[in-house]
């Protein structure tokens, strides 16, 4: 050997910057299954039983010819047939390595691990304020929506901007964020851990909603009126803003001309349609709807109110009182009339 140590003929080691690893799929697997022991060795696990466990995975990798993120259902049901069918496991056995397996996949997929990056405090913790949030994130018994809402690179950024404090942890800190069903979800998660105080889910809706719709509003003191109250007003103009006439504000109510629009629902909501004037009123509903210009209704549509016959006795006025006998009543004709009359 030379002074420095070196075997005669032999390469000296260079370690150069920018290059790849080699065979990265073998490597990463290798780290899992080495974080994997470390962890059943944190539970007090005996280093055989850590010892069986990994053979198991390694066994099912060779047999699948795929690394852990390429797994299905499909190879896990090949493998335990060939087990059962070829090599004779009996069924404890074979439950043994599919539970070997399976708590392989739960250790890749445990949010734990993933939660202790998002919401690092920037310590290398988790966020004290959020770690109830945790708790209830690790309790949930839906892990697939868990691992899949955790995936949203929304919720990671509003996760990230809380245990920073980029966001402040309050309810009027998250009511302007996007989207709104994220936060919506996280608030909730959020009040059921304790983190936030406990509010009406409904009314904060309602604020957001609100708020957005004032934003979109021109001219406040002249909203547009709604197209559910347009039938209310026939004759009003349906288009623009603003000013006495102009398109898309209905006429005062009397006696409150000029009034802020926002008086006049009540006054529209106190109308009642023709044919319910022309119910309390006594009046056939058909009558009332040629009289304001509507359409006969279908005959196929029950009546609520009988129409008047050729004999039918005169009916009681809107104040109660009886017409007098001889009294000329108009009655309407019969909606379909024999033919030849």
């Amino acid at each position: 050997m030379d002074g420095d140590g070196l075997v005669p003929r032999s390469a000296r080691l260079h370690l150069i910057d920018g290059l790849p690893p080699l065979r990265p799929d073998e490597q990463v697997f290798e780290a899992m299954l080495k974080g994997w022991r470390n962890q059943q060795l944190a539970r007090n696990l005996s280093p055989g039983y850590v010892d069986d466990q990994e053979r198991t995975v390694r066994a099912f990798t060779r047999h699948a010819d795929a690394m852990p993120w390429q797994w299905t259902p499909q190879h896990i049901d090949e493998w335990s047939a060939d087990l059962r069918a070829v090599h004779g496991c009996v069924r404890s056995t074979l439950r043994n390595y599919q539970g070997s397996v399976r708590k392989f996949c739960d250790f890749l997929t445990n949010p734990a691990y993933r939660l202790t990056r998002i919401l690092d405090d920037g310590t290398g913790r988790v966020a004290p304020s959020l770690q109830p949030l945790v708790t209830t994130l690790l309790e949930i018994n839906r892990p697939k929506s868990r691992l899949i809402w955790l995936r949203n690179p929304n919720v990671v950024r509003l996760l990230r901007d809380l245990a920073t404090s980029t966001i402040p942890l309050t309810h009027d800190g998250l009511h302007h964020e996007t989207p709104w069903r994220t936060v919506a979800r996280l608030r909730d998660l959020l009040m059921d851990s304790g983190v936030l105080p406990r509010v009406d889910r409904q009314l904060l809706l309602y604020r957001r909603w609100l708020t957005e719709r004032l934003a979109t509003i021109e001219d406040p003191r002249t909203p547009p009126a709604p197209a559910a109250l347009r039938h209310l007003a026939p004759n009003a103009p349906t288009t623009g803003h603003g000013g006495e006439g102009a398109a898309g504000s209905l006429p005062d109510p009397p006696g409150q001309a000029g009034d802020h629009p926002g008086r006049r629902l009540p006054y529209l909501t106190r109308r009642q349609r023709p044919h319910d004037r022309a119910l309390s009123a006594g009046r056939p509903r058909r009558l009332a709807h040629q009289e304001n210009g509507h359409p006969t209704p279908s005959p196929d549509i029950p009546s609520l109110v009988h129409e008047d016959g050729p004999d039918a006795q005169p009916r009681p006025s809107a104040a109660g009182h009886h017409a007098e006998p001889g009294a000329a009543t108009s009655a309407p004709p019969p909606r379909h009339a024999p033919a030849g009359l």
